[in-house]
């Protein structure tokens, strides 16, 4: 078989081009420290990559509503922390009135700091976080509770979920009336509220024996906080088993995506260096034959 002057040009440029694509596959690696640019380099490599990067964002999302739930049940639990010790002392203050010491003088005068008290946890429950109340369910921009007006609960009923696995909500708030006003029997039966209201009122009457039957009732209600409380604990252990367990998912995942998307730079360096070498030489020989073909020519 003759080989024609055109044939080895045509097969010289078909050199020169496959060692210009070697080297811009190479730059790109390089460059982007991916060894798959489009679905096209590695089309099953392809998909699980997407497949990685579509869990991998899922999990994040997941830890998102995991943070969001923790400032949430963080407030949450300030706040009952707050209560239990307004509660504590409201029982002190009960305590010492019920006693035979006391005198409606004294009675009268401890009256206006469990006014004092109520206020206090009126403030508690009304308390937002991220200019939300945290207490009125879905009612989120209505305060829950309205002084004077102790049986009135302005929100809802309703719990504030988030997903933090898939098909796994956990509720962020706590209902303000079941907390306060014992509603639905939930964490205690106590209101709270008409309970300190109560007490008030027995102190400014002289009203011993209401007073020693209210100190039962607020134990009644530091059980009932310590109740909402140990569910927030519950809550916050189930976001802290959720987020460990997302870290390490996610962790493997990008070990993963890692194995089929990044490229070794060792390798990529090296081929890039010789595949540059690979087009000087293709560049050289094309010349060559170039030059060669343009001499016969001219004879």
């Amino acid at each position: 078989m003759r080989v024609s002057e055109k044939m080895l040009f045509d097969t010289s440029v078909r050199n020169m081009n496959k060692a210009v694509e070697r080297v811009l596959r190479a730059q790109e690696e390089v460059a982007t420290g991916r060894k798959v640019q489009r679905p096209s380099d590695d089309p099953v490599g392809a998909a699980f990559i997407l497949d990685f990067r579509a869990s991998i964002a899922n999990l994040e999302q997941y830890q998102r509503n995991i943070t969001w739930g923790r400032t949430a049940l963080g407030g949450a639990e300030a706040a009952l922390s707050g209560l239990s010790g307004l509660l504590a002392r409201a029982k002190e203050l009960a305590v010492g009135q019920a006693s035979g010491t006391a005198t409606a003088e004294t009675r009268d005068v401890t009256a206006i700091e469990v006014r004092q008290i109520l206020a206090q946890v009126l403030a508690v429950g009304n308390t937002r976080v991220n200019d939300k109340y945290i207490f009125s369910g879905y009612a989120t921009d209505t305060a829950p509770f309205t002084a004077g007006s102790y049986a009135a609960y302005n929100g809802t009923a309703d719990s504030i979920d988030v997903a933090i696995d898939p098909g796994v909500n956990i509720a962020t708030n706590l209902v303000g009336s079941q907390v306060f006003q014992g509603a639905g029997g939930v964490y205690g039966s106590t209101n709270v509220l008409d309970t300190l209201d109560d007490l008030a009122t027995a102190m400014e009457t002289n009203d011993v024996a209401t007073i020693q039957a209210i100190v039962g009732t607020l134990d009644n209600a530091v059980d009932q906080v310590s109740a909402a409380t140990a569910d927030l604990g519950a809550r916050w252990n189930r976001l802290d088993e959720a987020d460990f367990r997302h870290v390490q998912v996610k962790t493997q995942l990008r070990s993963l995506l890692s194995d089929r998307e990044d490229v070794d730079m060792i390798r990529a360096a090296s081929e890039l260096t010789i595949g540059q070498q690979t087009l000087e030489a293709a560049r050289a020989s094309t010349a060559r034959i170039l030059k060669s073909s343009l001499l016969d020519f001219l004879r």
